[in-house]
């Protein structure tokens, strides 16, 4: 038995016309990456201050005016934090509850669902549950 390959696998759908031969295209980015790039730098400000601030000294914190970038940084407020404080703790709990509640929702929704789905009641093919 022979397998014949046929020279292109076929296509479904529509298509567009393939590119001349000849110099390459240059790929258009558009104008749209003018827009976006400094609005992602917007946004993106906030957080780096953010974490640039948490590695500043407990010295410099309230400094006036504020200083963007820090004279040395420093992970002792990270130290402190975890020496001091029962943030594990209170971690392990929030992720305690964040399962229980995923898993609960999970269960009585696909309980529901089954019985929206199977079961004949007043109003069902409405729509409006």
């Amino acid at each position: 038995m022979t397998l014949l390959a046929s020279p292109r696998p076929p296509v479904y759908g529509p298509q567009e016309p393939e590119p001349e031969p000849g110099p390459r295209r240059r790929r258009r980015t558009g104008w749209w990456h003018l827009v976006l790039v400094p609005v992602a730098v917007v946004f993106a400000v906030p957080f780096v201050q953010m974490f640039l601030t948490s590695l500043t000294p407990e010295s410099e914190i309230n400094r006036f005016p504020p200083r963007f970038f820090p004279s040395e940084l420093t992970f002792d407020g990270y130290a402190k934090l975890f020496r001091d404080s029962d943030v594990l703790l209170w971690t392990g709990n929030t992720v305690l509850v964040s399962a229980v509640a995923v898993v609960s929702h999970l269960v009585l929704c696909s309980l529901a669902g089954y019985g929206f789905a199977r079961l004949k009641f007043p109003g069902g093919t409405s729509g409006s549950c």
